[in-house]
């Protein structure tokens, strides 16, 4: 009998830890809907930037730039982390991006906050990816200018 249940309770594994990851999928997806929002706000309302981050006298052009590669990097690290797509995947959309100089602001005035991350981490290798693109950029004179 205790053959039987035990059985059972390893075939039940499977799903259950399939159940929980997609429990933390969701979970995921709503945190980053939640911080689209807010995003969204401070792009229509640039006054909002004083409780946002610590750049309230930024340009508010500039502050909707830096807003939106943040946007973008927060679709970037569910989809990597989530596996839709692979390192050589993600360098090659990160080389599209950081051919403007927006995007490069961007990154250099948040590198200090995207360093502090594992670099084993999943968010540590996206910022090794993007650090990667922006070294290959530079080399190859690739940067579009200010």
């Amino acid at each position: 009998m205790a053959g039987r249940w035990r059985r059972e309770l390893s075939l039940e594994r499977p799903e259950l830890i399939a159940s929980r990851d997609e429990l933390c999928r969701s979970a995921e997806a709503g945190v980053r809907s939640l911080h689209v929002r807010l995003t969204q706000m401070v792009m229509d309302d640039p006054r909002l930037t004083r409780v946002w981050n610590g750049s309230p006298d930024e340009d508010p052009e500039v502050v909707r730039q830096f807003n939106l590669a943040n946007l973008v990097l927060g679709h970037c690290l569910p989809v990597y982390t989530w596996g839709e797509v692979t390192d050589a995947d993600l360098l090659a959309h990160m080389h599209s991006l950081v051919r403007g100089p927006a995007f490069v602001r961007y990154w250099a005035a948040s590198r200090e906050a995207k360093a502090a991350p594992s670099p084993d981490s999943d968010e540590g290798r996206l910022s090794s990816i993007i650090n990667q693109a922006i070294g290959q950029a530079e080399s190859d004179g690739a940067q579009e200018r200010p």
